[in-house]
Parts: structure tokens; sequence; C-alpha cells
């Protein structure tokens, strides 16, 4: 056995380098991978029932492969000692069960049972785990997908009360990155949908749009509606949530129907998307000419043109310039 130094939020652990019979290692009950399957009933899974799982994954598959071609792991796996003579692997679940499944066939447990571990002592904190794995998995090598990361971040938070600012901080990453992931992962439970393949739908092209939200608060049963359609595969890519997007962005009376009627379920995304496209809202100067129109009637928009006699004169300067052609254009587009 031999030691080394391991440095993680300024301070040194004094990590052990061994070999470990892999009947001593446990899953970490947190892995994202099986956590969402397995933890729907609230209850703390088995450890037959996480290997159950993860060993019918193939990127597990994958691995199992990999190490008998290699005669074994070539990355120690990061454990935890419990202090009762077992030992939480942190880092390596799925390599973990990748060999359980090799000792299963090869039944030569002098060659395959002892597992390479890097050891970190029984204090090792909860808040030093998280700060780990956020290391491997967030802002490292991102093994673990985005609805992963996000479940993590989610459950860190709401197990320990945490800021999102002091999470952001310890992590590297943005406080807007770890708020938007933890409010899709809200929204998804609120709504039951735990569909892994459905994160994207609503963090990418739902959630954050901004055109979409005004809608969300007036007409409250939108996100229901939205949710069912996602859940039966109405909506069958996440792309196609821009349609609703593009609609929103109308903003005229018939745009506004037209999400009531989606909201009431009376109408699809499809169904008003083509309706809108077919007036001719659509196209490319009228989106322009809209976006203009709202960012110049933004009431901050003067106190900004008056923040300092040189952004005045530019302003005024193209001000000028826009004033000019758009009476050109007018002239033209009325003959």
């Amino acid at each position: 056995m031999t030691t080394e130094n391991y440095t993680l939020r300024n301070k040194k652990f004094t990590v052990d380098n061994r070999d470990i019979p892999e009947s001593k290692l446990l899953f970490y009950t947190e892995n994202p991978r099986v956590y969402s399957i397995l933890n729907k009933s609230g209850i703390e899974p088995s450890q037959d029932a996480i290997y159950d799982q993860m060993s019918k994954m193939d990127h597990v598959k994958t691995l199992k492969s990999s190490i008998e071609s290699n005669g074994g792991i070539i990355d120690p796996l990061l454990v935890k000692d419990n202090g009762n003579d077992t030992y939480t692997v942190l880092e390596g679940n799925s390599r973990l069960a990748a060999i359980r499944l090799i000792c299963e066939v090869k039944k030569d447990l002098a060659k395959w049972g002892m597992v390479k571990c890097k050891v970190f002592p029984v204090e090792f904190s909860d808040d030093e785990i998280f700060a780990l794995l956020g290391q491997y998995h967030i802002i490292g090598r991102k093994d673990w997908d985005a609805y992963e990361q996000a479940s993590y971040l989610y459950r860190r938070h709401k197990s320990t009360q945490l800021p999102i600012q002091f999470m952001a901080n310890e992590l590297g990453i943005t406080v807007g990155s770890v708020k938007k992931m933890i409010q899709t992962i809200e929204f998804m439970h609120n709504h039951h949908d735990e569909d892994k393949k459905h994160f994207s739908y609503y963090n990418d092209n739902y959630l954050k749009n901004k055109s979409v939200q005004k809608y969300r608060e007036t007409y409250p049963e939108l996100d229901d509606q939205i949710v069912s359609m996602i859940k039966e595969n109405k909506i069958t890519e996440a792309k196609d949530l821009r349609k609703l997007s593009d609609i929103a962005k109308c903003d005229d009376k018939q745009s506004k129907r037209l999400i009531r009627d989606i909201a009431e379920g009376k109408m699809d995304i499809y169904e008003a998307y083509d309706r809108v496209e077919q007036s001719g809202k659509l196209g490319h100067c009228i989106q322009q000419f809209r976006k203009f129109r709202e960012y110049i009637n933004r009431p901050e928009i003067i106190d900004e043109i008056k923040s300092s006699q040189e952004i005045y004169k530019k302003a005024n300067f193209e001000i000028n310039k826009i004033i000019s052609r758009l009476e050109n254009i007018k002239k033209k587009i009325d003959k």
C-alpha cells in the first residue's frame, strides 16, 4: 500500500492506494445514472437493485469488454472508507458494475476480484464528496449527461439548502447555469416527468424562452398542456418547441388567441404555427422590425442614450440615419 496527498477545496487529504475485494465495495446511492429510476418511491435503492440496473446499461457492457482486454482497470476507483470494512465508490460505479459482471463469468476472484482503489478517509464529508464529483462530472470530463448533472445539483441543493451562489462558486461555474439546471429539474418533478430524454425540451427550448414566459404567467395551464404533449410524444422533437416561441414573438391578437387555445388543449403547436405562418407574420423582416421596436420601446433607453455625452452623440447620429432610411423605405413601399 502507498499513500499520496490529494488536494480539494484548498484542503489536503491523505489517500491510500490499495487493492480492495470487489465484495467490500458499495455503489454510491446518489449516482444519477440510476437515482431517477430507483428512487421514485422515495426509498433508497438496495445494492442489488443498483447492480441490476447498471449491469444492463450499454456503457457498462462496453467497459466490461475494455477491462477484460486490458487485464483489469487502468484508473483506480475513488472510494470512501466507511469505517466498517466497507468502502463507498464515489467515482467509478460503472467500472464496479463491469468488474462484477466479469467476476460472475470468469469465477477467478484472485485475478478479477481485487480492485485498484484510492481510499479517502472516513472523515471525508458530504460537502467534500459533492465538490469531488462536481470536479469530475460537471466541470471535468463531463461523462454525466446534462440531465444527470442537473439532477445531482438539484438533490444537493434540496438536501443541504446551500445557496446557489455558493454551489456555483464551489464548482467554478456561473450562477445562471446552476439556477437554470435546478429550475428545470424542479419543473420536471412538479409535473411528474422523470424521462431524462425530455430534459432538453424544457431546459433548452421552453423554460428559458422570454417570449413564452409571459404567456405561462397569463395561462398557468399552458405548462400542463406542454408537458402532456411532450409525454404523449405529440411534440416529437425538442426543437419543435421553438415554434411556440415564434408564435409568441408575433405578440398580436392572433398569436395571443392561438396560445390561449394551446393552453386550453384546443390546438397543438403545429397547427397554431401553420396558421401564423400562413398569415405571413413569420417573415424575416417582420421579426427584425418587431425586435427593433421592442428594443427602442424599453423605458430605460432614454437614460442609456443620455448616460454620457459621447454615447449621446453617437446614438443621435444613428437615430438620424435610421429615421432617414425609414422615411425612404416608407415612400418606396407606399408607391
